[in-house]
């Protein structure tokens, strides 16, 4: 007997390390009442599932699975929770995890930046680093906004192309409300020349979101320079540089582990760094007389960057 979405499950992690995949979660069961739980669609070589009673009407569960492949989990893999009825309750995963994404600080941040852009009846946004290479495009997602792309490579969606750098040099003054940049930071040579353009093409009380990276493998080498705590922020803006913040947060945690075991690092995975780095931060001032000469002509490098 199949009884779909029938109870209330919720995702408390699921973590996928090449073959190997581990599922926790709450269910609305009582531990007893569960005789079976299973992930179907995920091409499970072999499962170890348990479950742990909370209350009376609730349990906590976890399932180690090895898989027959290293692939991205299919949008059909189910969870199912067989009871000691034999009644089966079918639950898409895919929700649970869009669910679990959807709720992140990363998130409320974005969704704090959307309430001020309208609160501030801003209209114009630069888009830093905007190039489509993933299939997004900043003018999707902000359609009341009159997005210009600035990109240092040409692409479809590219308005301007030019060096981050080199904001003053490639825009007006004060010529936009906001600036969102999402994965760029961490390709940026010297992102404090960067903030200093920021505020120069920045309007007063505009508003600036910035999405990076804390923990995340090296990619797009040679161009790979930095990582952001949430409390490297205030380095970059702050008095100084023009700029308060208004928020800023470290979300989706990650675990770090070592390629070679060795003792000294033995519980490393237990030690989480985290996917994103996001700052939500708005210009106070104008800043006179701090400038950051060098030039990426300055660098030892052939092009800046690579594609």
């Amino acid at each position: 007997m199949k009884s779909k979405n029938a109870l209330n499950v919720r995702l408390l992690l699921c973590s996928k390390f090449h073959r190997y995949l581990i599922i926790q979660g709450h269910c609305s069961l009582p531990a007893s009442q569960i005789k079976d739980l299973q992930l179907v669609e995920a091409e499970a070589l072999h499962t170890n599932a348990s479950c742990t009673a909370i209350d009376s009407g609730l349990c906590s569960f976890e399932l180690h699975i090895l898989r027959m492949c290293d692939q991205a989990l299919s949008d059909h893999c189910e969870l199912i929770i067989t009871t000691t009825e034999d009644q089966q309750h079918h639950i898409l995963l895919k929700p649970l995890l869009d669910e679990i994404h959807g709720c992140t600080e990363s998130e409320k941040l974005k969704q704090r930046f959307n309430d001020l852009l309208n609160e501030r009846s801003i209209t114009t946004m630069l888009d830093l680093g905007g190039r489509d290479r993933s299939g997004l495009d900043r003018r999707q997602q902000y359609p009341n906004q009159n997005v210009t792309v600035i990109d240092i490579h040409p692409g479809d969606n590219v308005d301007i192309v030019g060096d981050a750098h080199e904001l003053t040099d490639l825009l007006q003054p004060q010529s936009f409300g906001a600036v969102i940049s999402v994965a760029v930071f961490e390709h940026l040579a010297m992102p404090w020349k960067v903030v200093l353009g920021m505020n120069h093409c920045l309007q007063n009380n505009g508003l600036g979101f910035i999405v990076t990276h804390q923990t995340i493998g090296m990619h797009d080498l040679p161009w790979d320079f930095w990582r952001y705590s949430d409390s490297a922020w205030g380095s970059l803006f702050n008095q100084r540089t023009g700029f308060r913040i208004l928020g800023r947060t470290l979300s989706e945690p990650v675990h770090i582990i070592p390629f070679h075991y060795f003792d000294v690092m033995a519980d490393a995975e237990r030690s989480a760094g985290f996917l994103m780095s996001c700052v939500l931060v708005e210009k106070t001032h104008t800043v006179q007389g701090i400038n950051w000469p060098v030039t990426m002509a300055d660098f030892d490098s052939k092009e800046y960057p690579l594609e």
